[in-house]
């Protein structure tokens, strides 16, 4: 779940090429990977829009960075909220 972050900006082709062969089991596996599927470009867009916004887009390899640490830092804000973690009161 920690390497989980990456999926917040690769994008729809991407995700579906590492599951491809993954068999999900049951209907409401494959109902959320359809679900990521189908919000993966507009939060992947999200993602590289705060980027920009906040960096200028001077350098394309700092905006790469800037949006993976972005994404890193909102999936911790998420695991933390998510499990009621001491540090979000």
């Amino acid at each position: 779940m920690n390497g989980s972050s990456p999926y917040l900006f690769i994008g729809r082709d991407r995700i579906y090429h590492q599951h491809y062969y993954e068999d999900f089991g049951d209907e409401e596996r494959e109902s959320n990977y359809n679900y990521v599927l189908d919000n993966a470009e507009k939060i992947r867009n999200m993602m590289i829009n705060g980027a920009y916004s906040s960096l200028g887009g001077n350098n394309m390899r700092s905006l790469e960075r800037k949006v993976q640490s972005d994404a890193h830092d909102l999936f911790e804000l998420y695991t933390k909220m998510k499990g009621g973690s001491k540090f979000m009161r």
